[in-house]
C-alpha cells in the first residue's frame, strides 16, 4: 500500500492521549545515567490484535485502552498528529520516528527535574512549583511515569517551603532579640544564614540596619582611639554619645563621656567669662541629654540668653524701645562685658531721634545685609513724605504708630479724586429723576475722610486742598478698640465696638467732610486682572462682565464688583486708538452681604459713605502719590513691594505707575498672639502685652525661639507671593520691599526677614 492509499484510509477515533514509549534496547540509558525500563518487542500476533505498550497483553484493535492495565493502546504522532499503535516505531502517515520523539520528551522532562532540584537547593520554591506544574500540564497523558513523579515532587516542595519559612521566621525573631541586646555581630550572623531567596522585606531591612550599626561601632571605636591619642577630646562627645546609643553597656565610653562632660562644662564657663556666649552654648549643647545635670541646664539657659541678646544687638536693623531693654538685660547678666556698656551708650544716643527722611523716621542700627532672607532690600516705611509737615510729626498719635496710616491716606486721596484707581464698591442706588446729572450740579470736593477699619484699631486721615491746590493732612488719628475684633466672643458685638470707636474719634475730630471713604479687609475681597481683547468702547462693559463670570468663582448676582482699565500713560485721550487696542483690566469684587453688613454700622452713627474700597487698592493709591508722583518718571518695569502686616491678615502689594498686584496672607499679629497664648499658657490680654513688650519675658531667647516658626512662615509666604507676581509680570523687577502696618512693629520680625532664622535660634530646655 503506498502513502497516498494510506492517507485515504479512515482514522480511528482515538483520544489524544499517549503513554511513555519503551525502547527496544535493554541496555539503553538516560542521559543522566539511569537505566531505562526494559523494552519488549511485540511478537507476531493476529493482525486483529494489538499489544499493550505497558503490559504487552494483546487487545483487539477496536479497543482504545488495554483490557489488563487500562493504559492507552494508541498515541498521536508529534509531527503530523496521525494516531499509531503504541508498539509501532514509526508513524504510518509521515514516517516520523516515534521512539525518538518519546526520547526527546523524556530528556526534556528530566532537564526540568534537574532544574527543580537546583531551585530547591537555592530555596527558590515558587519557581520550582511553577516548573513542575507547567511540565505536568504539557506532558500529562504522554509521560505518565514522569508526571506521577512530578506530582509527588510538588507535595515535597510545598512541605519543604513551609518548613523553611517557619525556620526563617524563627531565625528572624532570634535576630531581633540580639538587636534588642545590642549584639549586632550575632544578629548579623543569624540573618546571613537565611537564604537570600527567603529574605523578605523585614529581614532585608534588619540585616542592612545590623550591618550598618556594626560597621558604625567599629568605625567609632577607631575614631575615639585616634582622638584620645591626639588629645582632641572636646570634639569627642558626639562620637561617645553615638557609641553609647549603639552600645549602652560600653563602660569605657560611659566613663569617658562623664569625664568629658566636666571638661565641657568648665570650658563653657571660661567662654562665658570671656564673653564668647555662642561658643559656650555650642560646648554645652555637646553634652548628651542623659548626662546633663541641673548645673548644666542652668548654665545652658544662661549662655542661651546671653548669646541671643548679643546677636540681637548685632543684627537688629532699627533702634526701638525693645533694643534698649535688650542692652540693659545684657548688662545685668554680664556686667563686666565692656562691649555691652559701649552699646548701651550708642543705643541711648539714637533712642528717640528721628531720621532725616520723614518716610523712615525710625533710626537705623545694624547694617543691612547685602543678601536678605527675602532676596530684596527691605526698609521700614513709617511716615508720610509729600504730605509730611512738622505739626504732623509732633503729633504723638502719629509719631507713636509709624506706618499705620497709609491705607487711610490712600482712601482720602481717592475721596479727593487724586488717586489713579477709582474703583468703588459702594452699592449703586436706584436711579430717580433727582439723581440725573443734568438736573444737579457736581459737588466741589475740598475735604475727604479716609477710615481704615482694622481688626485692632480704627485709623483715620482727613485730607484737604490748601490755597495753592496742594493736598495736605488736616487730621490724623487712631482709636484702639476696647476689644479686638478677631476674638470669637465679640462676633455679635462687632458693630457696637466699631461704633464706639467712631464716637470716640468724633469727640476729638470734626466729622464734616465732602467725601467719606472706608476700606474692606483684603481677606474679604476678590481681585482679578486680565487682558481684554480689542473691542469698541460701548462694548467694554459687556466684555468685562463676560470675563468676570469666568474669572470669579461666584455668581455675579451675589457680588458687588467694579473694574478699571489700566491704560498706559499718554493714551487716554486718543479715543480712536483706545477702541482698537487691547486693554488690561483690574476687577475687584466683594460678596454683597459683606458690604451691606459693613455699611449698616455707619447708618446708626449717621455717616454717609461715598467710597468702599479694598485696603490693598487704597495702599496702592497712596504709593502712587508718594513714590511715583504726577510726573510719572518712574521706570514702569521697576516695581516696589509692600508688606502690610495687620492684626488678622497681611497684604502683599506690588506697584508700578500703571500696574498693581496684590495678595492677602492669612497671617497677622493676631496669629502671634494666639501662638503665645498656646505656648506659654497665657490669657489673651497677657499674650498681647507680651507681644507688644517682649522685654517683659523671663527669657527673651525662649520667646523668640517660639516666634521663629511664625516669622519663617511669613517669609515663606512673601517668597511665594514674589514668585506668583513674577509669573504674571515677568518683565517687572522688584527693586525694594517696604514693611508697614501695626504688626510690623514687632521686634525681631524685620531682623528675621533680613537675616533669616540662623542667627536667632538658641534651643534650650527649661
Amino acid at each position: 500500500m503506498n502513502r497516498n492509499e494510506a492517507s485515504m484510509r479512515p482514522r480511528l477515533e482515538i483520544p489524544n492521549q499517549s503513554v511513555p514509549m519503551r525502547h527496544s534496547s535493554q541496555n539503553s540509558t538516560h542521559t543522566n545515567g539511569n537505566a531505562r525500563p526494559e523494552t519488549r518487542v511485540a511478537s507476531s500476533l493476529d493482525p486483529a490484535l494489538i499489544p499493550c505498550g505497558a503490559c504487552h497483553s494483546p487487545n483487539p484493535r477496536e479497543r482504545k485502552f488495554c483490557s489488563q492495565c487500562g493504559k492507552p493502546l494508541w498515541r498521536p504522532c508529534d509531527s503530523c498528529g496521525e494516531v499509531n499503535a503504541v508498539a509501532e516505531n514509526f508513524c504510518g502517515s509521515c514516517g516520523s520516528n516515534l521512539r525518538s520523539a518519546v526520547q526527546e520528551r523524556e530528556d526534556q522532562f528530566q532537564r526540568i527535574l534537574d532544574e527543580v532540584a537546583r531551585c530547591r537547593e537555592l530555596c527558590l520554591f515558587p519557581k520550582a512549583l511553577t516548573l513542575l506544574k507547567s511540565a505536568i500540564k504539557e506532558h500529562e497523558g504522554r509521560l505518565d511515569e514522569y508526571v506521577d513523579r512530578a506530582r509527588k515532587l510538588i507535595q515535597q516542595v510545598n512541605t519543604e517551603q513551609e518548613q523553611r519559612l517557619a525556620q526563617t521566621e524563627e531565625t528572624f525573631q532570634k535576630a531581633l532579640t540580639c538587636v534588642a541586646k545590642y549584639s549586632y555581630e550575632t544578629a548579623q550572623a543569624l540573618l546571613e544564614e537565611i537564604p537570600e531567596a527567603l529574605r523578605n522585606e523585614a529581614v532585608t531591612h534588619l540585616l542592612g540596619e545590623v550591618r550598618s550599626k556594626r560597621r558604625e561601632v567599629l568605625e567609632l571605636g577607631g575614631e575615639i582611639r585616634i582622638a584620645l591619642a591626639e588629645k582632641k577630646t572636646l570634639d569627642l562627645m558626639p562620637k561617645l554619645e553615638r557609641m553609647i546609643q549603639l552600645q549602652p553597656q560600653h563602660q569605657q565610653a560611659k566613663e569617658l563621656a562623664k569625664q568629658l562632660r566636666v571638661r565641657l562644662h568648665e570650658a563653657a564657663r571660661k567662654r562665658i567669662a570671656r564673653h564668647m556666649y555662642a561658643e559656650a552654648l555650642d560646648l554645652l549643647r555637646r553634652v548628651p541629654e542623659f548626662l546633663r545635670t541641673e548645673e548644666d541646664e542652668k548654665l545652658s539657659v544662661h549662655a542661651s540668653e546671653l548669646a541671643w541678646l548679643t546677636t540681637d544687638l548685632q543684627t537688629e536693623p532699627v533702634v526701638d524701645e525693645v533694643l534698649g531693654a535688650v542692652v540693659d538685660r545684657l548688662l545685668k547678666l554680664a556686667p563686666s562685658n565692656p562691649q555691652a556698656a559701649k552699646l548701651k551708650q550708642q543705643v541711648q544716643q539714637r533712642m528717640g531721634r528721628r531720621g532725616k527722611d520723614p518716610r523712615f523716621p525710625v533710626m537705623g542700627w545694624a547694617a543691612v545685609p547685602q543678601h536678605t532672607r527675602i532676596r530684596y532690600p527691605l526698609q521700614w516705611l513709617g511716615g508720610f513724605g509729600r504730605l509730611h509737615d512738622d505739626k504732623l510729626a509732633d503729633s504723638p498719635v502719629y509719631r507713636n504708630h509709624p506706618g499705620a496710616y497709609f491705607v487711610a491716606c490712600g482712601l482720602a486721596l481717592q475721596g479727593l479724586e487724586k488717586a489713579p484707581i477709582h474703583i468703588n464698591l459702594m452699592p449703586k442706588k436706584k436711579s430717580s429723576l433727582a439723581n440725573f446729572s443734568l438736573l444737579k450740579r457736581k459737588k466741589t470736593i475740598h475735604t475727604a475722610w479716609g477710615f481704615d477699619v482694622g481688626d485692632a484699631s480704627l485709623k483715620a486721615v482727613k485730607l484737604r486742598f490748601d490755597e495753592q491746590g496742594e493736598v495736605v493732612v488736616e487730621a490724623c488719628d487712631r482709636v484702639e478698640y476696647k476689644k479686638s475684633l478677631s476674638q470669637p466672643d465679640v462676633e455679635f458685638k462687632r458693630s457696637d465696638i466699631i461704633r464706639d470707636a467712631f464716637n470716640d474719634l468724633f469727640q476729638r475730630q470734626s466729622r464734616e467732610a465732602d467725601r467719606v471713604c472706608i476700606s474692606l479687609p483684603g481677606a474679604k475681597m476678590l481681585g482679578r486682572q486680565f487682558d481684554l481683547p480689542a473691542v469698541k468702547g460701548k462694548k467694554i462693559q459687556d466684555a468685562v462682565e463676560f470675563e468676570a463670570t469666568h474669572q470669579i468663582p461666584y455668581p455675579l448676582s451675589d457680588l458687588i464688583w467694579d473694574y478699571q482699565l489700566l491704560d498706559e500713560p499718554g493714551k487716554e485721550g486718543e479715543a480712536e486708538e483706545e477702541e482698537l487696542r487691547q486693554r488690561h483690566v483690574l476687577l475687584v469684587a466683594a460678596k454683597d452681604y459683606h458690604v451691606t453688613d459693613f455699611l449698616s454700622i455707619f447708618e446708626h452713627i449717621e455717616i454717609n459713605i461715598d467710597v468702599v474700597q479694598s485696603n490693598s487698592i487704597a495702599l496702592h493709591n497712596y504709593v502712587c502719590h508718594e513714590f511715583f508722583g504726577s510726573d510719572k518718571t518712574h521706570d514702569d518695569d521697576q516695581a516696589l513691594a509692600f508688606l502690610d502686616v495687620g492684626a488678622e491678615a497681611s497684604n502683599v502689594l506690588i506697584s508700578t505707575p500703571d500696574r498693581v498686584w496684590f495678595r492677602s496672607l492669612r497671617l497677622g499679629g493676631g496669629d502671634i498672639t494666639k501662638h503665645l497664648m498656646k505656648q506659654f499658657k497665657l490669657s489673651q490680654a497677657q499674650a498681647e502685652q507680651l507681644k507688644r513688650k517682649p522685654q517683659q519675658a523671663r527669657r527673651m531667647s525662649q520667646l523668640y525661639e517660639t516666634l521663629t516658626p511664625l516669622f519663617e512662615e511669613l517669609a515663606g509666604e512673601l517668597d511665594r507671593s514674589f514668585n506668583m507676581h513674577r509669573k504674571v509680570y515677568p518683565r517687572q523687577t522688584i527693586t525694594k520691599v517696604y514693611g508697614l502696618g501695626g504688626g510690623f512693629h514687632l521686634h525681631g520680625l524685620m531682623r528675621h526677614l533680613l537675616h533669616g532664622p540662623g542667627l536667632e535660634v538658641f534651643s534650650h530646655e527649661d
